[in-house]
């Protein structure tokens, strides 16, 4: 299964921008014969799109049934590709992190919200929520499961961490280190902890075209080494095909 890691611009409160990217690279993704385009941790919206005030934040986060899920949806199956991505989700007027993936077909295969709680301000009001399930889902013959960035450093989670079996594990973030900071003080440290899972761990972050803001990047972990790469600093796809 040929799988592209989009570590690609996406913008602050700007859906109708990071739509078109959805719609650019999954194009040009499945002409280059990919089944899965990954994008990163709240790529429709943007990871800083919430202030936190309950009634400020009412317009930002979308239902499974809103128009920008239909939309990708749409795209997901005029280009035959699958697409995963990750959004801020409204579910009866509670809000999560979660991340979608939909089939080729356009079908809502799994939503995964977040379980630990670094994607929110301390004092956020209890509307502002964690998800509590893992889910296995299988596409084109290949087992899938997810986990949202922080999800990997929360001891909490540790059990359920060491209960996933798929075969491969997306693990979509949004980190801001600079380059440099990346490098020198913060990979070591992700590489080791995708050890946790026995399976290939497949990273993508976003790239925001500011300074002092997510650089993108995409790996392919196995097993504690790297085995695919994309260095961060400007955007790109990572392709990665896995076989069984």
């Amino acid at each position: 299964m040929k799988i592209s890691l989009c570590a690609v611009e996406q913008r602050l409160n700007d859906k109708e921008f990071n739509l078109k990217q959805i719609e650019k690279y999954a194009s040009v993704e499945s002409a280059n014969g990919a089944d899965m385009c990954v994008f990163g941790e709240s790529f429709l919206q943007g990871f800083e799109c919430l202030s936190f005030v309950y009634k400020d934040d009412v317009g930002v986060p979308v239902t499974q049934n809103s128009n920008e899920i239909a939309e990708i949806r749409r795209i997901a199956r005029e280009n035959e590709i699958a697409i995963s991505f990750g959004y801020i989700e409204n579910d009866h007027g509670a809000f999560y992190s979660s991340q979608m993936t939909v089939t080729k077909r356009g079908e809502i295969i799994n939503n995964y919200r977040r379980m630990s709680p670094g994607w929110k301000e301390p004092n956020a009001c209890s509307d502002y929520r964690e998800g509590d399930k893992l889910y296995l889902y299988k596409m084109d013959g290949v087992s899938f499961s997810t986990l949202i960035c922080g999800d990997f450093w929360d001891e909490d989670l540790y059990t359920y961490i060491s209960m996933i079996d798929s075969d491969v594990l997306l693990w979509p973030v949004f980190v801001d280190f600079s380059v440099l900071d990346w490098y020198k003080n913060e990979f070591e440290d992700y590489r080791n902890q995708s050890q946790l899972v026995p399976m290939p761990v497949l990273f993508v972050n976003s790239f925001v075209d500011e300074d002092d803001r997510a650089k993108g990047g995409a790996y392919v972990f196995f097993q504690g080494k790297v085995v695919e790469e994309l260095e961060p600093g400007k955007e790109g796809v990572l392709r990665y095909e896995y076989r069984k």
